[in-house]
């Protein structure tokens, strides 16, 4: 599948993500503004805890795509165009990189585990799913599904507490999204 084939069905999958995905968008803009500055960024309780979760959600869906242990300069470059028009808020794929080179880092620091028991303790019950419909989309939207995708994306499920029929339906309504909305 070419690139442009796998930008296009990422774009279709917005439309059926939560349209509050994008709230700590704002607050991830002004801390890597401040941190280029070489400032600490001023974040309230509720910035501090909308760009946790936003966070959360992007690494989630990072280590479905690095989970196959394939991920290449332009698949992070890809990605980053993708999330950053998933999160709708007009950030830029070089801002998103950045975060992107963070996420990398702690993989290659503490593995695949490490990051995943991390996560499902930072994020709520709520964004764990959102986390993982999210990971599934980068999954769908390869259109090519390996069983190494599908074994991280069950290690994603049981990392976030997600009942396999539970995960198993997400998979499969996110397939079915990208089905209709490439059709129509």
């Amino acid at each position: 599948m070419s690139g442009l084939d796998r930008i296009d069905r990422l774009r279709a999958l917005k439309n059926g993500l939560p349209p509050d995905i994008g709230a700590g968008a704002p607050a991830l803009r002004r801390k890597v503004e401040a941190e280029e500055e070489g400032r600490h960024p001023d974040l309230n309780q509720d910035d501090q805890r909308e760009l946790g979760r936003l966070l959360g959600m992007l690494e989630v869906a990072f280590l479905a795509a690095a989970g196959d242990g394939e991920l290449g300069e332009g698949e992070v470059v890809n990605l980053a165009g993708n999330f950053a028009n998933w999160v709708g808020q007009d950030l830029d794929e070089t801002l998103i990189v950045t975060v992107l080179d963070g996420f990398v880092t702690a993989l290659e620091e503490q593995g695949l585990e490490a990051r995943l028991a991390w996560l499902a303790g930072q994020l709520d019950a709520q964004s764990r799913r959102v986390a993982y419909t999210l990971a599934s989309a980068v999954v769908v939207c390869d259109a090519e599904v390996n069983d190494d995708e599908l074994g991280v994306l069950g290690d994603i499920a049981g990392a976030l507490e997600i009942p396999e029929d539970e995960a198993q339906a997400t998979f499969d309504q996110v397939r079915e999204g990208l089905e209709a909305a490439l059709a129509g």
